[in-house]
């Protein structure tokens, strides 16, 4: 075993070497098979066995009088040399159950957001977990401690208890807004449920018939998600207060258009609410868009709102930027009030670049992870400006608004097309795709803010694209481009956070859209309420 100064990137074993794989995201992987999340019916074998498969790229060649060393050695590698005495009773933390939590504060020890590095090694990634102080994770961590002893709770650390096993605690409202997020889960959809919406999504003919059944299947797996997460909090659906759900958009269209004699401006969300509501038993808040169209607005952006609560600045500022599958920025002036707040959509975020890995990969993958297919590209000049000159969205002065009716199956065919002129590789095309996006927020705050950003929180899937991270970074050489993690904070729970929000404003009766962002004519309590 090597040295406490070195980290180890093979194993010495049986007087041959092999390679091993060391990077945090593998050995995590590897501890969820180790630990019996991955497949409880395996026995403690089994799962070693697993372990060294995924730990050795060479364990299928490795003779058996080898593999009680490459335990061992496996072993070492995981406490990276350190010897820990283990503990009776339950354990204190879970690397899966407690990922919120942990990559915050590795993020926010290290600086930035350790899960857009390239690669991490384990030890290094171990380094800077220890070096987490105090928060929530080291708090939450220091009262299990207590609770294993069997030491009494003093009454705060009761409450932190409680309020924190919550995916998300709200205290107060407006201004005086205060939350807590400890738990957050992602489910994805089947394979055809998300090509029937990308069809809905995208104009496709459906009779009334199947739009009634997508509306209440896609409310039962809002439900379903709902039930997973209170489970992963440890809390029961009876505890929880309301859920605010977005909802899933199937069309938008703020522009109007002509319909039966009238201009029609319309947006609609399905996934029907009360069976959120049936079945976890608490009022849910949903279809918040509606009402600021009918001030007049678009209906969107709708976090802005949210993001004056929780992020503004009196000497600094600040604009967070959101890379979903649609990019859009609010800019927070330094001590302004809800009014100063500009916020619109930037343009494409991940969607264009999600659509050309799928094509380039022929469906094996649907988004370009950490960034790995840019990378293998080079960025067409000729190209990129194609797209920006092509793109009259881009133009267009703030309050603003789109989605995938715009950057949709023809834009990428047309991209695609432009690319083979070119005789640029599918990789080219990634990368100058992802180049796109990065200028389209450039070009966003250089044209469309009147105050430049002295930092910009970037969030969303997005924000774990190194390469796009990069890019940002070097479009806006005054300004500071920092994740939600750098400050301690859960970029993929943002939204979730943020609808939360929307709905405890919604039950106080408090106005909760940015008429400044929407173009609104007046503040408006948004969302419905199903009991």
């Amino acid at each position: 075993m090597t040295g406490p100064w070195m980290l180890p990137t093979q194993a010495a074993l049986g007087g041959g070497a092999y390679a091993i794989r060391t990077d945090y995201r593998d050995i995590l992987e590897l501890l969820r098979w180790l630990g019996g999340q991955a497949d409880p019916a395996l026995d403690q074998a089994e799962r070693w066995y697993v372990a060294m498969g995924l730990f050795y790229p060479e364990f299928d060649a490795m003779t058996q009088d080898v593999w009680p060393e490459a335990t061992r050695f496996l072993a070492e590698f995981l406490a990276a040399g350190r010897r820990e005495e283990p503990r009776p009773g339950p354990a204190l933390m879970d690397w899966q159950q407690d990922a919120p939590l942990i990559a915050a504060g590795i993020s926010k020890a290290a600086g930035q957001d350790v899960r857009t590095l390239p690669y991490l090694h384990w030890w290094s990634f171990l380094a800077w977990f220890d070096a987490i102080g105090e928060g929530s994770f080291a708090t939450v961590v220091a009262i299990r401690d207590k609770l294993r002893r069997g030491k009494r709770l003093e009454n705060w650390e009761l409450d932190y208890y409680r309020t924190h096993r919550a995916v998300v605690e709200l205290r107060g409202c407006g201004t005086d807004t205060r939350v807590r997020q400890l738990g957050f889960i992602t489910l994805p959809f089947s394979d055809e449920a998300r090509q029937k919406i990308l069809q809905v999504a995208g104009g496709a003919p459906l009779d009334s018939r199947e739009i009634c059944l997508l509306n209440f299947y896609l409310g039962g797996l809002s439900a379903d998600a709902c039930l997973e997460a209170c489970r992963a909090a440890g809390i029961q659906p009876g505890d929880v207060d309301f859920v605010g759900s977005h909802g899933q958009t199937i069309w938008h269209e703020p522009a109007g258009a002509d319909y039966l004699g009238r201009k029609v401006r319309a947006t609609l969300q399905i996934g029907e609410p009360s069976l959120i509501a049936e079945r976890l038993g608490c009022p849910v808040v949903s279809d918040f868009r509606v009402r600021d169209m009918a001030a007049g607005g678009l209906g969107a952006p709708l976090v802005p709102y949210t993001e004056y609560l929780l992020y503004r600045e009196e000497h600094r500022t600040v604009a967070l930027q959101n890379i979903g599958g649609i990019g859009n920025i609010t800019v927070l002036p330094a001590g302004g009030a809800l009014a100063d707040t500009l916020a619109f959509d930037t343009g494409p975020g991940n969607m264009v670049i999600d659509a050309l890995a799928a094509r380039v990969t022929n469906g094996a993958l649907r988004y370009d992870d950490g960034g790995k297919l840019a990378r293998q590209g080079q960025v067409s000049a000729e190209l990129l400006r194609y797209l920006v000159d092509s793109d009259d969205y881009l133009r267009l002065a703030p309050p603003k608004t789109t989605g995938r009716e715009h950057y949709s199956a023809a834009f990428v065919d047309a991209l695609w097309r432009k690319g083979e002129e070119l005789g640029l590789t599918g990789y080219d095309k990634i990368a100058t795709a992802t180049a796109f996006t990065a200028e389209s927020i450039r070009l966003a705050v250089e044209h469309h803010c009147p105050q430049k950003p002295e930092r910009l929180i970037v969030g969303g899937g997005g924000s774990h694209n190194p390469v796009l991270m990069e890019l940002l970074q070097a479009g806006l050489p005054g300004c500071e481009v920092v994740t939600n993690e750098a400050l301690g904070l859960d970029s993929d729970a943002k939204e979730a956070v943020a609808f939360a929000i929307l709905a405890n404003e919604m039950l106080h009766g408090r106005c909760n859209n940015a008429p400044s962002a929407t173009g609104a004519a007046h503040p408006v309590v948004m969302g419905k309420l199903s009991l």
